[in-house]
């Protein structure tokens, strides 16, 4: 994990050595190991790395590293297979060093653009062919890494963050409107290509661009798509959790490559719980974990986290929030995290990333459990909705509602006229003959997924921890995305594939907890507890905590980045 910069000058003006410096530079926090630099055709192209060593801990490992042929590469990530790369594309090559980041260079080197299709993991890299006088610049399946970029007529910026783009001398700091007023109305930030800056996209995922420096010209090509990579499965429930368990196992043990200690965010949930119990039965030593424990109880998941580590001891960190100063930390989250942010539930994840900082450099968590195997309520109805176009008799749908309540202990079909409705008024489509398969992948490609993840990447890389996250390996995801909705939701059970698939593996209370909470984090307490907060929310505001929170981040991230007041 680390932090890459790219800047070509498109006309004759020779860059300057140190702006390149300083833009590279506003991202030590990514890379406080080492820094690399390469300024080349006669100084209108720089390639600039900020390094936090994780695999082969030595000089092999600086970058921008250059291949035998004289080719570079600037990489921001982990391929986590690179070991299998070696064996099955490069036993003939002559490697230098340990890293992932040699194999990656080789790779491109040799197979060009179509080597992408063979990587698992997380990345967001700038290769240049010198020969060739192009850039091949790519970014991971599911957007795992962050990457942005910024074109006008004189200069073109690659970069991992923000930061550097603003803190340069060609790009003129402006607040984008629409995606401000997009935020304020919907709570949508990554979903969309434009940044809250004027000028400044995101580099999407699953992509790679083809950059000419000869002419400027460049091409934006999709590698990989979802909606293509599923195939036919078995029919048997039984295989299909097998499957899914040599799979899940499968990308923990690639997430715990390292040369540096590994650790596990530990919440109490079903997901982080589900990989911190594989984490234990694979790993030798004792394996360190992070958790939020609170006073309020019904934010607390303490019970439910000391049962997993009474199973599986090791070395449990705990973090018990205190609500003084929240304005200031707020603050820093806002500067770390770049954009405004949608979710409080950030607030427990700082102060959980905070405390593993002493004594891990890679933390594995459990984000995107939820956004392929159904873990939120609100999916019921994609699924109940499923359920009524299957064909199936109306005294099988009633039974299927019935399973669902006596799990949630409400009467959940109360609402599912009105719920119904507004799906199909929606205009949903379906994916592999499923609203349910649909609404996950919108979810995992567009409207939840990429926030959490941006905000887990920046948070981690705050405090110099490289953030990992076995429920996003590409090989899982064509697999749940290929199994019917009864692999998803079962007998009135969500993530039910992966619930079976733990049996015997995770502690039996975790494994049929009923309720889901995600982060949890007391936020009217920590606002009462604040009175300075109050002057972020206007007036005229409804009454509910996730809108009043959209005003809060937006003006706090506002104050931090230098805005005017916003109408």
């Amino acid at each position: 994990m680390c932090g890459i910069l790219c800047v070509v000058s498109k006309k004759n003006e020779k860059l300057n050595r140190e702006d390149i410096v300083l833009m590279r530079d506003k991202m030590e926090h990514r890379g406080p190991d080492d820094a690399g630099l390469l300024m080349a055709r006669n100084d209108r192209v720089a390639l600039a790395h900020r390094r936090l060593s994780i695999l082969d801990l030595s000089k092999a490992g600086h970058q921008p590293m250059k291949s035998q042929k004289g080719n570079y590469i600037c990489f921001n990530g982990e391929i986590y297979n690179y070991m299998e790369l070696l064996s099955k594309f490069l036993i003939k090559k002559n490697i230098n060093s340990k890293t992932d980041t040699e194999i990656l260079l080789n790779m491109i080197e040799s197979y060009g653009s179509s080597c992408l299709n063979e990587l698992n993991g997380m990345w967001g890299f700038v290769y240049y062919d010198t020969e060739k006088q192009q850039l091949i610049i790519s970014r991971d399946r599911f957007g795992v890494k962050p990457l942005y970029y910024y074109e006008d007529d004189d200069i073109f910026i690659v970069s991992s963050e923000i930061k550097p783009i603003l803190n340069s001398p060609y790009y003129n700091k402006k607040l984008n409107k629409n995606s401000a007023n997009i935020f304020l109305q919907t709570g949508l930030v990554d979903g969309i290509k434009d940044t809250f800056f004027q000028g400044i996209k995101r580099f999407p995922a699953a992509h790679y661009m083809i950059y000419s420096l000869k002419d400027n010209n460049r091409i934006l090509m999709r590698y990989y798509n979802l909606k293509d990579s599923i195939y036919e499965v078995s029919d048997n429930y039984e295989e299909n959790i097998k499957k899914f368990r040599e799979l899940f196992i499968d990308s923990v043990k690639l997430r715990l490559r390292s040369d540096v200690p590994v650790g596990s965010c530990l919440s109490g949930g079903l997901d982080s719980s589900s990989i911190y119990s594989i984490v234990c039965n694979i790993s030798k030593g004792e394996v360190h974990s992070f958790s939020s424990k609170y006073v309020e109880k019904e934010c607390d998941e303490s019970y439910f986290y000391k049962a997993v580590t009474k199973m599986y001891p090791g070395i449990n960190h705990e973090t018990t929030p205190i609500y003084n100063n929240f304005e200031d930390k707020l603050k820093k989250i806002m500067y770390y995290i770049e954009e405004p942010c949608k979710a409080y539930g950030i607030i427990s994840m700082w102060n959980v990333i905070e405390i593993a900082k002493p004594h891990v450099k890679v933390i594995l968590d459990g984000q995107g459990g939820d956004e392929i195997l159904a873990g939120y309520d609100f999916y019921l109805w994609y699924y109940i909705l499923d359920l009524l176009e299957s064909g199936i008799s109306d005294a099988e749908v009633s039974e299927k509602l019935q399973e669902i309540e006596d799990i949630k202990g409400y009467e959940f079909t109360k609402e599912i006229n009105d719920s119904l409705k507004l799906i199909t008024s929606s205009g949903l489509e379906k994916f592999n003959n499923s609203y349910l398969n649909e609404r996950l992948f919108e979810d995992l490609t567009a409207y939840m997924l990429p926030a959490f993840l941006r905000y887990e990447d920046k948070i981690g890389m705050a405090f110099s921890i490289e953030t990992r996250f076995p429920f996003l390996d590409y090989r899982l995801i064509n697999f749940i995305f290929s199994l019917g909705i009864s692999n998803k939701i079962r007998k009135g059970w969500s993530k039910a594939i992966l619930r079976d698939a733990m049996k015997g593996i995770l502690h039996e209370e975790v494994r049929s907890r009923k309720d889901k909470k995600g982060y949890p984090t007391p936020i009217k307490n920590i606002l009462s507890a604040n009175p300075s907060m109050k002057k972020y929310i206007p007036g005229n505001v409804q009454d509910n905590d996730w809108i009043k929170w959209r005003f809060i981040s937006f003006n706090v991230w506002r104050e931090v980045f230098g805005f005017d007041n916003y109408a």
